[in-house]
């Protein structure tokens, strides 16, 4: 009776052992337990022995190094809780579960608040970009509506020279009424 609890028949272990896979649905990573969950998030699993209800982390702990853990079953820090994956569980303390749990909190805080500071630079870079393109743009308004005068005048210009084309002695006839600024046109 390791641990002083009574050992698992072979029977009963195939049993139970077909009936927790049965539950697991397996991915890249992490097993994941489909079974019933604690309110926290974890999977639990009966024995149906007088061990009882279990952690189902806990019961693929035993399944697969055939003892109970002694203290805490403690999932890998980037696990989810309702893995199985026994390569993802590790038979420690209670605090030692606290402190990898802290040291991985302030891991992803530090990883969040650099990832914040690349997007606060990368903010004021199209800040910055967006401001210049603002100022290009009134810079290439401003200068499209001066060329858009200077079309008009050119087609002015091309109209009268057309309509001479056409008909030399009406140019002479109009010539003392054209508005035309021919140096300005072009």
């Amino acid at each position: 009776m390791p641990n002083g609890d009574s050992m698992l028949s072979q029977k009963t272990l195939f049993t139970q052992e077909e009936r927790f896979w049965s539950y697991v649905e397996k991915t890249k990573t992490c097993w994941l337990w489909r079974g019933s969950r604690t309110k926290d998030g974890y999977g639990q699993f009966s024995t149906r022995t007088d061990r009882g209800t279990v952690g189902a982390h806990v019961f693929s702990f035993y399944l697969h190094h055939r003892r109970w853990p002694t203290g805490d079953t403690c999932h890998s820090r980037d696990c989810a809780r309702n893995c199985v994956n026994p390569y993802h569980l590790d038979d420690g303390s209670h605090a030692k579960n606290m402190r990898e749990i802290y040291e991985h909190r302030r891991e992803r805080e530090q990883l969040a608040a650099k990832q914040i500071a690349d997007l606060e630079n990368q903010i004021t870079s199209l800040k910055f970009a967006v401001g210049f393109l603002d100022n290009e743009s009134n810079f290439l308004d401003q200068e499209n509506q001066r060329l858009e005068k200077k079309n008009e005048r050119l087609r002015d210009v091309i109209d009268a020279l057309i309509q001479y084309i056409r008909d030399p002695r009406r140019l002479l006839h109009d010539q003392d009424h054209c508005s035309l600024d021919h140096d300005a046109a072009l």
